[in-house]
């Protein structure tokens, strides 16, 4: 079975034009969704085998802050500058390209291509996907990370950060 963590970034800072979008930092509440999530995550032992991140200031420091709280080695956090602006199928190429030995994935990104992503390859899709919100996929008929592609996975858990 192949699992898909993805992880939209916590809440950011408006910017209010004077800060370029990609350079948007995590609000305070942002960085505790981050926590939060890592936290649920640690709490129950469902934790990735590896991170992808996009590069934009808001997704990566929830990408550091989610694997400070799990103890996944920040190092190994993969930083992915095209997850920026993606396409969902994109998305789905680059979890497909995932070592097979790998049994969890987490993607850390942006939407709308997250939302997309969600409706497109699931079963149960969503509509909304608000920032510092976690959705937990199972493919549990799929053995290698190519089987993902054509397929619909199935929605386990949604966390959204709880205030």
């Amino acid at each position: 079975m192949k699992e898909v963590f993805i992880l939209r970034h916590a809440e950011a800072i408006s910017g209010g034009g004077k800060i370029a979008d990609f350079d948007r930092q995590l609000s305070k509440d942002g960085i505790l969704e981050a926590r939060q999530q890592g936290k649920k995550c640690m709490s129950v032992s469902l934790l990735p085998d590896i991170i992808y991140s996009s590069s934009a200031r808001r997704a990566l420091t929830t990408s550091i802050i989610f694997a400070e709280e799990t103890n996944y080695p920040q190092d190994k956090i993969k930083v992915l500058p095209q997850l920026y602006e993606i396409y969902p199928d994109q998305i789905m190429d680059i979890i497909a390209e995932t070592p097979h030995h790998y049994s969890k994935v987490m993607v850390v990104g942006h939407n709308p291509a997250l939302t997309v992503f969600i409706h497109l390859f699931t079963i149960e899709g969503i509509m909304q996907l608000p920032t510092g919100t976690l959705v937990h996929i199972a493919y549990p008929d799929c053995d290698n990370w190519m089987d993902l592609k054509g397929k619909k996975g199935e929605i386990k858990s949604i966390w959204k950060p709880q205030w």
